[in-house]
């Protein structure tokens, strides 16, 4: 057991749950779900992963979260059909072979009380040091290419929503699965989409642009 989590509820007087907030690191451990199953990792491998998570910290801000569910609970007409903000973080192992370890960071942050969004980030590990690998040296090609590729594979065409996702793309929406590999835009990234964005494609597809050592089932 790497670290332990646990889950807050923050109350007005009267009862009301204002804010509740699952997966909560202790101190200044940090939960990496699944890395405590590859028994051959050394402690020095662990410790440079968890400490790159301990770097990144937590997305969201829980004083500011509270001021907001205290303006919509004051807001709300009928008391008893306020609805808790719900805020949790959570880091998981999603892929790995001889040579890289893939995570991802789940976040789910409320847009009120009824309704969530999710922050979805993906990070690199070489599997013999801990170290973050740039996710871009995850592929054979250059950068623009590597975009341009994952477009085309994914048919889109419409020229305001590709800029879009060309513009505002980053190494962390890239997400590596045992199966597939996912882009991922919340809400309010791309203009003209009014939810969250994805993209999924098969290994098969864009493996033609990964290194060989990239691949979650490659073996050395």
């Amino acid at each position: 057991m790497w670290a332990t989590t646990f889950n807050m509820e923050y109350k007005l007087n009267d009862g009301t749950t204002l804010v509740r907030v699952q997966n909560i690191p202790r101190a200044k451990d940090i939960v990496v779900g699944g890395l405590e199953n590859i028994t051959d990792l050394s402690k020095a491998v662990k410790s440079n992963i968890l400490a790159f998570y301990q770097d990144q910290g937590l997305f969201y801000d829980l004083n500011n979260e509270l001021e907001r569910a205290y303006a919509d609970y004051q807001q709300t007409k009928t008391k008893s059909e306020f609805s808790a903000y719900m805020l949790s973080q959570d880091i998981t192992l999603q892929a790995f072979n001889d040579s890289v370890m893939y995570f991802l960071t789940s976040v789910t942050l409320p847009i009120d009380g009824s309704n969530v969004e999710e922050l979805r980030l993906g990070a690199a590990f070489d599997r013999k040091t801990g170290k973050q690998i740039n996710t871009w040296e995850l592929f054979s090609c250059e950068k623009n290419e590597v975009i341009q590729t994952i477009l085309d594979l994914a048919q889109v065409t419409d020229p305001v929503l590709r800029a879009e996702i060309e513009k505002a793309f980053s190494p962390e929406n890239i997400v590596m699965s045992q199966n597939n590999l996912e882009v991922s835009f919340p809400a309010g990234t791309l203009p003209s989409q009014e939810n969250g964005y994805g993209i999924n494609l098969d290994y098969k597809d864009v493996g033609k642009i990964l290194n060989k050592w990239a691949l979650p089932n490659h073996r050395e």
